[in-house]
Formats: C-alpha cells, structure tokens, sequence
C-alpha cells in the first residue's frame, strides 16, 4: 500500500497530478471524517499523521494508508491484532514516522 501511494506522488506514476488532486478534493464530511472523490482527507484528530495535506484511508482494526505529498513520504499500517476503538497505535505509529521523517529531513 505505501508502494502504491509513492505511486500516486510521482508525477510519471499510475495517476495524472490533476487526478490525485481531483482525488482529493473534499465532496463530503460526516461527522468528524472529511473524504474526497477517492480518499480519506486530514481532519483535526490527526487521523492521518500530523501533516496537514495528508490523505489516505483507515481500515477496519486500526489499519492506517496514505501519504503525505508535501513531505514526500507514504505510509502503510496492517497489524496483526485487531483491537476494539479507539486504538492509539495508527496514531502513535504516525506521530513517530512524523517526528523521524522531520529530524532526517524528509
């Protein structure tokens, strides 16, 4: 899934730049959730990291996907043991990654 983001970040990847975009525009809110025409938008929870033109989706468990475009950087979570909600290790996994990816300049 991170394979297939960094797919979606590269200008010669699978998707035109206008079509990510178009992706990710927000066409519905429910509640505390923001989606686009394809992908699961930043809402203020940090829901998907900390970068706050992040997209993505989350998956039943706590599986987490996505990317960070201003970044550079892809993201992908699939565990091995599903918990009840809320579960904080999407969350915590991605505060890490930020904070990692911030101190190594990426």
């Amino acid at each position: 899934m991170a394979k297939f983001y960094a797919a979606l970040l590269d200008p010669d990847g699978v998707l035109a730049p206008k079509t990510v975009e178009l992706g990710r525009r927000e066409i519905r809110r429910a509640s505390d959730l923001r989606y686009g025409a394809g992908f699961e938008l930043q809402t203020g929870d940090g829901r998907m990291g900390d970068e706050p033109d992040a997209f993505g989706h989350a998956g039943a468990g706590g599986s987490r996907h996505g990317a960070w475009p201003g970044r550079g950087t892809t993201f992908s979570y699939l565990m091995t043991e599903v918990r009840n909600a809320p579960d904080a290790r999407p969350v915590n996994l991605l505060r890490a990654l930020s904070r990692g990816s911030r101190a190594t300049g990426r």
